[in-house]
């Protein structure tokens, strides 16, 4: 694994990460996937899932061996990806988006022991890994490792630059260069600040006069108050 190890960002690198990436402002669909978990909880509708399957091992301790090097793999992608360490943190008003400074691929695994459960939004991390070994019909080993991941964090572009860079490594490949977080960061802001003016202005113009319709909040709601029940059956339409 030296190869790979050289391409680990350093711990002064690690820190100024972190200290950096604290409060960073939601996207708008980041912003709509709390408010759903809200009126949802429990709700796995942005879940991202993906399996890798490893054949024909003929002991376990060359599983032991290879399940190590998929561990070292995954943390250099956890170091390499800010975003991977993502998650949501309460402020006075509202909600941010934070970095942890953690790559603990040992406590990933260990929250995922049991994938039934659920993500807590407000705790590093947003997607757990886990393995499972099957004896085939042949006696040999297989190994499953599966990637579970939160659509705040994950999306099926980045799931499957993910899964190809964790063959890049698993081949002791070198990765190509990456821009920082903090570029997309810049960029974010950027828009926030110009683009996102021009838009709403142009929609304001649009929708002049036309009636605003107010979203309740979370708090307002529950699944029995005034006898409504919350629900995603719909309505049939006929036309």
């Amino acid at each position: 694994y030296s190869l790979i190890q050289n391409q680990s960002p350093s711990k002064d690198q690690r820190q100024k990460s972190f200290l950096d990436y604290q409060n960073l402002e939601l996207t708008p669909s980041q912003k709509a996937m709390i408010y759903h978990e809200s009126l949802y909880p429990g709700s796995k509708s942005y879940y991202l899932s993906a399996t890798l399957e490893f054949f024909s091992f003929k002991s376990e301790k060359k599983v032991d061996y290879f399940q190590e090097g998929l561990e070292f793999c995954l943390k250099q992608i956890m170091e390499r990806h800010d975003g991977t360490r993502g998650f949501i943190k309460k402020l006075e008003q509202g909600f941010a988006f934070a970095i942890s400074d953690r790559s603990d691929t040992d406590a990933l695994i260990a929250s995922s022991t049991d994938q039934s459960e659920l993500f807590d939004l407000f705790q590093p991390y947003l997607w757990s890994v886990s393995f499972n070994r099957v004896k085939t019909e042949e006696g040999k080993l297989k190994l499953k490792l599966i990637i579970v991941g939160h659509h705040l964090i994950f999306d099926g572009w980045s799931l499957t630059l993910f899964l190809k860079e964790l063959k890049q490594l698993m081949e002791g490949k070198k990765l190509e260069k990456i821009p920082s977080f903090g570029q997309f960061l810049h960029h974010q802001s950027h828009q926030n600040r110009n683009i996102n003016d021009t838009v709403r202005t142009y929609w304001k113009e649009q929708l002049k006069g036309v009636q605003y319709f107010h979203l309740p909040s979370p708090s307002s709601l529950s699944h029995k108050s005034k006898g409504t029940i919350l629900d995603d059956k719909g309505e049939r339409v006929f036309f």
